[in-house]
């Protein structure tokens, strides 16, 4: 989804919470996005997933906030959880629609496979300097 007149509204409501999440938590120095938000659908009938990931990679070390953006009912499939690797500690995000979730984007996450429904989520990266 691009950045434009009709979304522009969208972009600025996540970075208002970004920069809310960040100051709260890592103080990271971020200048902006850099990439399209995401409109992510997971479907049940394949076993949709996202095997465990970091958001860094080369020409990506400049990510330093992931955001994932909710927007399924929780009901409407079984499966289909993000999940983050804590330090050998694997932490479930609660499933809540509407719920933004910001984290580090250099921290071990995914989603487990979905068994029915679909999931979707709206997902963006929020960028600073390279991290060093």
């Amino acid at each position: 989804i691009d950045d434009n007149s009709e979304t522009q509204w969208l972009y600025s409501k996540i970075a208002d919470y970004a920069k809310i999440a960040n100051k709260e938590m890592w103080n990271f120095d971020i200048w902006g996005y850099q990439d399209s938000l995401q409109y992510t659908n997971y479907y049940g009938d394949g076993g949709g997933h996202y095997d465990w990931h970091l958001d860094l990679g080369p020409g990506l070390s400049n990510r330093k906030l992931s955001v994932v953006l909710q927007l399924s009912d929780p009901n409407d499939y079984v499966g289909g959880d993000l999940e983050m690797n804590v330090g050998g500690s694997i932490l479930k995000v609660p499933r809540e629609k509407g719920l933004i979730c910001f984290f580090p984007s250099f921290l071990l996450h995914r989603v487990t496979p979905l068994s029915s429904g679909t999931r979707t989520s709206l997902v963006t990266w929020l960028c600073g300097a390279n991290l060093r």
